[in-house]
């Protein structure tokens, strides 16, 4: 797309400047990629409030504190599922986007990197903790502070008989639960996943974008200057 057309391009509304950019051939696989990096954004950034919500809970108080207690926990507990929600609901959507972008690859290369980039049985656990807090139960209040080199630090655990209880656990992802314990530290097993999370997209998206044709190449400066024009 010649700096002419983009030139057009930017003096048109927003509305009509959009409308003119789906015309493109290349507009719908520049989409998908927009896509799946605000995604990935909107993933790590649920995860960090996440943290942020969970490090909020209280040390233990005496009795003459136990109101206030309970109600600065019912608030925070709504903070960490609202989060959890949000996090959970992401990564789905991540695997969602990543099968449009998919199309866009070698489909056994892609199958390939998805297995040896992720465990099955967390991978499994996930998907049923995100069935159980978005269509069952929420998760109740239940943390940990822990000491470690001197370093405290605060985890959202919930019991692995409550889960087995509340959510309808694939045998997969029962296996795995049993390999951490007796509780699910929600914490630990979050930051896990986010490694993981992040260096598949950080593979996939500049796997894509080494085999875009050149039409969806030219238009990727003009769909973010649409987009820049829309913020305005």
């Amino acid at each position: 797309m010649s700096e002419e057309t983009l030139t057009a391009l930017g003096a048109l509304s927003p509305e009509d400047a959009e409308r003119a950019l789906r015309t493109h051939s290349g507009y719908a696989g520049q989409r998908k990629i927009e896509s799946m990096r605000t995604m990935l954004d909107l993933f790590n950034r649920a995860l960090a409030d996440l943290s942020a919500a969970i490090l909020e809970f209280p040390e233990l108080g005496g009795p003459d504190e136990r109101a206030w207690r309970e109600e600065l926990e019912n608030s925070i507990l709504v903070r960490v599922n609202k989060e959890l929600f949000a996090a959970l609901g992401a990564a789905k959507t991540l695997v969602d986007y990543s099968r449009r972008l998919r199309e866009m690859l070698n489909a056994e290369l892609f199958d390939l990197k998805v297995k040896s980039s992720f465990d099955a049985g967390e991978h499994a656990l996930i998907t049923g903790l995100r069935n159980c807090v978005l269509h069952q139960v929420h998760s109740r209040a239940n943390w940990q502070k822990r000491w470690s080199a001197g370093t405290k630090s605060t985890h959202f655990v919930i019991q692995n008989e409550d889960l087995l209880a509340d959510g309808d656990l694939s045998s997969a992802a029962r296996e795995h639960l049993e390999r951490l314990g007796k509780a699910c530290d929600i914490t630990e097993l979050m930051r896990g996943y986010s490694v993981k999370v992040n260096i598949f997209y950080a593979w996939l998206l500049a796997e894509v974008e080494s085999h875009l044709p050149p039409e969806v190449k030219t238009s990727g400066p003009a769909v973010e200057r649409s987009s820049a024009n829309t913020d305005d």
